[in-house]
């Protein structure tokens, strides 16, 4: 997020290959985080993806989905997952939304045609 916001290159600055740094990192994964009560940050969303297209453009983006209800299960059980997503401000899906369902289901199926349409 720092890099994001100080126009650095979001994977070279957190040890990702360069020329400056040859033997640096080749695979990130889980690159979001959400800290409850501080900030949300989600590089897998437009437009933070385009922003590591271009700083890395051969890159491999594998993009994981599961059924929808269990995945929405996943977040009611794994430390207030729901609640902390309700909290963010993230693309498609503002700020107080999260908590129903219906909304959430929406929000990961834009997101899941946004990245296709994007590849």
């Amino acid at each position: 997020e720092e890099a994001f916001r100080t126009g650095k290159p979001m994977l070279a600055s957190c040890g990702g290959v360069s020329r400056k740094n040859p033997n640096g990192y080749s695979a990130f994964m889980q690159m979001d985080y959400n800290r409850p009560g501080k900030t949300c940050f989600f590089p897998q969303m437009l437009p933070y993806l385009d922003l590591i297209h271009k700083e890395s453009p051969n890159a491999t983006f594998v993009l994981l989905s599961r059924p929808l209800d269990h995945w929405i299960n996943s977040l009611d059980n794994w430390h207030e997952y729901r609640t902390r997503l309700a909290q963010c401000n993230l693309p498609g899906l503002k700020r107080g939304d999260g908590h129903d369902s219906v909304d959430l289901k929406r929000w990961a199926c834009n997101h899941q045609a946004q990245v296709r349409k994007f590849v």
